[in-house]
């Protein structure tokens, strides 16, 4: 089964500093308090929450577009998610 989720947020802060957060290894497990190893190229490897999500960049718009494949630890072999930020 597939569902879509949307969901629009509002931060006070800027683009740059959003994106750098997401795709900066250190920056986001210092804001989410788990470790994270993201890397910043298409295509590559992304781990965060300790390693219970797993995936891969999509496509990488820098300062303006993420789009990752996302997976849970415990999710069936080969169920995946489509996260999109749009900055």
């Amino acid at each position: 089964m597939v569902k879509t989720i949307k969901q629009s947020v509002k931060f006070k802060s800027s683009p740059d500093v959003i994106y750098d957060v997401l795709m900066d290894s250190k920056k986001h497990s210092n804001f989410s308090g788990a470790k994270a190893v993201i890397s910043n190229k298409v295509g590559g490897k992304i781990s965060a929450y300790d390693g219970w999500i797993r995936g891969v960049n999509v496509k990488l718009k820098k300062n303006s577009e993420i789009v990752q494949k996302w997976r849970g630890a415990d999710w069936p072999k080969g169920v995946y998610s489509i996260a999109k930020f749009k900055l």
